[in-house]
Order: C-alpha cells, then structure tokens, then sequence
C-alpha cells in the first residue's frame, strides 16, 4: 500500500461526523500537506480510511489526491468521487474521466460512479452521466 506522502485532500473533502466536520472544509486538525496534528488520538473514521489511490497500484501517480483533485473511495463494488471545489472539472479531464466510465461499466450492475463536487452529485454512467442533487 502506498503511503499518502503529504497528501491532505480527504481532510478537506470529506465530512467526518464524529468531528462535526463538514465536507469541504479543512479538518481543524489538519497541517495541510503534511498530516494529522492528532494523529495517534484521531477518530475510527479517519483512521480506517484510505483512498482508492492509496491501495490501487493500478492507478498512476497522477491519481495522487493532491494532485488530480480527486478523492476516490477504495470500495471496488462501488466508486464515489469527491472533487476538491477549487478544481470542479477536474473529474471530466483524462484519464480521469474515461477511467470513471470504465469503473461505472464494472460497478455493480446498475450503479453508476458518483461524483460530489460542492454540493451536487452526478451520477456518471456508461453512456451518459446525470445530475442527481
């Protein structure tokens, strides 16, 4: 498994309801680029997260987090797609997108990908992709 190596994003992306952080705001917590100021006393939900990036060797360093704009959840059945605000179209650019509608392809059948940018969600299928919220 790979190791975040100053990437912070999921501490901005994420909402973590044990902190009452919400999504899209950086974690009280959080040195950005470096890490967790409370590291070892940090909750379950933080501690047992880790990104698609982290535990897919498949994926290339410009899937990096910090780099691509992209949290992606590690789930294999299902993919969501949490987008940093500062960069919304980040998901749409390659190899990014193209990968999303491969993984929508091989979701559970009928699960599209998710992606959260801001407070919408779009639901990205094979063929088309939709605004659910």
């Amino acid at each position: 498994m790979r190791s975040c190596d100053g990437c912070t994003l999921c501490c901005k992306l994420l909402g973590v309801v044990s902190l009452q952080k919400p999504q899209n705001v950086w974690c009280n917590h959080c040195d950005i680029g470096k890490g967790c100021t409370v590291h070892p006393l940090r909750p379950e939900s933080c501690r047992a997260y880790s990104c698609r990036y982290l535990v897919d060797e498949a994926l290339e360093a410009s899937w990096k987090p910090s780099e691509s704009g992209l949290v992606i959840n590690a789930e294999k059945s299902r993919v969501v797609v949490y987008v940093d605000p500062e960069t919304p179209s980040a998901w749409r650019k390659e190899p990014y997108y193209s990968t999303l509608k491969k993984w929508a392809k091989t979701n559970e059948p009928g699960w599209p990908v998710f992606v959260n940018v801001g407070n919408q969600i779009i639901a990205v299928y094979t063929t088309h992709d939709v605004r659910v919220q």
